[in-house]
């Protein structure tokens, strides 16, 4: 197969949309997975998020016909007190028709976006392989790349939303009695009464504390994404476009369910000490939809105790519950211990994490052996 790749400048979101659509569900009958139904507006809300505003996007095509992409996202990033560039690879999707693709097809593929990465300022390239992607596919990076595993079990932590939650994935994803009555297990609901202060949602003048919880854990971590005031609104501008996907058919069957993305901060004696963002979105399972909670930032003032963690932690997942299904924490190593005492788990999906550095910067990462301690942004290799 002879295939080009350009960059996707004017962008056809209804073709977009059509190719996407054809490939998550194409996954989602091959691997068994779960998926967000692809309409135009989710197409132009993955594409925002998964670039932002220094990325880019590829097309891939075959005898001029665009059949699949792959991206790239710029992130600034701290490691170890010193500020790099890291890029990392997302957005890939090509039409099932074409599929599978060749191994020589492949390293056209992913040479090329690295190429155009290597254009840019970029200090070292990361990406995080979804467990759909197949290890044969994986080692091409590995092995003709040289790209270096530097975690092999990047896992994300979930939590079941009770007996409300526990029953939507029954009928909906097929659950067995037997495995719903286990699930109870991870479905316990706390209440723990927060200690002082309130919860609410955020005005821009919170955002530069918001901006300084954030970019705190630096100085706990080893690899961390670099906010600004400015970053900040534009990840929240771009977030907002959730409100614009169509969920009214869902809502007539979870009428409880507010969709959308949310900030919500706590406030102790006048000063911002906690901040969540997330999004309630819609899900198809086997048997049906159902709306799915993502927790995609969490941030405390490092001065606060693991049972103050504990308590913002519980009165936020309270808040979703009757909302949404699970929750999903992805990344969660900035505060993995508060998470797992306030009743999350381990979602199984081991996703590996490969670096390639690029600079004499870059090669840096590679001293540590393995990456466990990191904050960065839930960017898949995937769509």
């Amino acid at each position: 197969m002879n295939l080009e790749m350009d960059l996707l400048v004017e962008r056809d979101y209804n073709e977009l949309r059509n190719l996407y659509d054809k490939f998550m569900k194409y996954l989602s009958v091959k691997k068994d997975q779960d998926y967000t139904p692809v309409t135009l507006e989710f197409t132009k809300y993955i594409i925002a998020k998964s670039i932002s505003e220094m990325g880019f996007i590829l097309g891939i095509y075959s005898d001029k016909k665009l059949i699949g992409t792959i991206g790239a996202n710029l992130i600034p990033v701290m490691f170890q007190n010193t500020k790099l560039m890291s890029c990392t690879i997302t957005l890939f999707g090509i039409d099932p028709d074409y599929l599978p693709l060749s191994k020589d097809s492949q390293l056209k593929i992913y040479q090329a976006i690295i190429e155009k990465i290597k254009e840019t300022q970029t200090d070292f390239i990361w990406v995080v392989f979804d467990s759909a992607l197949s290890i044969g596919e994986q080692r091409v990076f590995r092995d003709d790349l040289q790209f270096v595993k530097v975690n092999s079990n990047v896992e994300p932590l979930t939590k079941l939303l009770g007996s409300y939650g526990i029953e939507i994935l029954r009928k909906k994803r097929g659950l067995s009695i037997v495995l719903a009555q286990l699930a109870k297990l991870m479905a316990k609901m706390q209440k723990i009464s927060l200690p002082g202060g309130k919860i609410r949602d955020p005005i821009p003048d919170d955002y530069p504390r918001i901006v300084e919880l954030l970019n705190a854990y630096s100085e706990i971590l080893d690899l961390t994404q670099i906010w600004t005031i400015e970053s900040f609104k534009k990840y929240i501008e771009i977030n907002l476009q959730v409100n614009n996907i169509d969920h009214s058919e869902l809502k007539k069957e979870y009428p409880e369910t507010t969709f959308g993305f949310f900030i919500r901060v706590w406030e102790r004696e006048n000063k911002i000490i906690a901040a969540l963002s997330y999004r309630v979105m819609e899900v198809q399972f086997k048997k049906g939809k159902a709306p799915l909670s993502y927790w995609d930032y969490l941030a405390f003032s490092q001065d606060l105790t693991m049972e103050d963690k504990k308590a913002f932690i519980v009165n936020m997942y309270n808040e979703v519950y009757r909302k949404a299904s699970t929750l999903t924490a992805f990344y969660p190593y900035y505060e993995t211990k508060a998470l797992k005492k306030s009743g999350f788990m381990s979602s199984q999906m081991k996703n590996p994490m490969y670096i390639y550095p690029l600079t004499e910067n870059g090669k840096k990462l590679l001293e540590l052996k393995k990456i466990s301690k990191f904050y960065l942004p839930f960017i898949g290799f995937l769509l």
